[in-house]
């Protein structure tokens, strides 16, 4: 049996809230500009979580001041593709999009992914791994809950396509204009080591890059 309570469905014994799960995602790309703007993601409704994964070149330098309501989660501003994690929580104020502020003008590839259920924050995210390569790779993280994972990538090219997917995951955008870029989801349950994740790009670049990232 649930039940109801303040809004929010509770499992049979009243303890945590589902886990979450996907509904929609939004991506732009911009070259040479400090400005990125992501319109809203489909369906969102009050209570769902935004994360927002931005991807950029050597000038992307720091996401403070991105946009009023957003936290920066996490950032990796060292390497040549660079990237930061934003998240906002939906309270029903929102436009129908997004312009993100970043210090430097440069490539930019960011993309939205909503989510809805769990209690809308980010378990861990793990650390960028970058490589001159074909093949981005984003390392395993050792999530403390079950929940849902973001595995996202990048390769600093522009018109390149997957020619090999990571394994298990359902791709969720895909951007190949300026920069590449892509991001995966998958639940995971129960906690723990989550697998790396690997995706080949259909041809190289100078750098590759991966991180993950778990909800809960």
């Amino acid at each position: 049996m649930t039940m109801l309570c303040d809004g929010m469905l509770l499992g049979a014994d009243g303890g945590a809230p589902p886990p979450p799960v996907f509904v929609s995602a939004a991506s732009a790309s911009v070259g040479m500009s400090t400005n990125v703007t992501v319109s809203k993601p489909a369906g969102a409704q009050v209570g769902d979580l935004f994360t927002c994964i931005i991807w950029g070149d050597s000038n992307f330098i720091t996401a403070t001041g991105a946009l009023a309501g957003w936290t920066v989660a996490g950032s990796a501003f060292t390497g040549n593709l660079r990237c930061a994690i934003l998240t906002h929580t939906v309270d029903g104020t929102e436009g129908s999009s997004f312009n993100f502020s970043l210090a430097n003008s440069g490539v930019k590839n960011a993309t939205i992914i909503c989510t809805r259920g769990g209690t809308g924050a980010i378990d861990v995210i793990g650390t960028k791994t970058e490589a001159s390569s074909t093949t981005a790779t984003a390392a395993s993280i050792n999530a403390t809950k079950s929940g849902l994972l973001l595995s996202s990538f990048a390769i600093a090219a522009n018109n390149r396509t997957v020619y090999s997917p990571p394994a298990g995951l359902t791709q969720r955008s895909l951007l190949s204009t300026n920069y590449s870029s892509a991001v995966y989801e998958l639940s995971i349950s129960p906690a723990g080591a989550t697998s790396a994740a690997s995706l080949t790009w259909s041809s190289s670049a100078t750098t590759s890059a991966g991180i993950q990232i778990q909800l809960y």
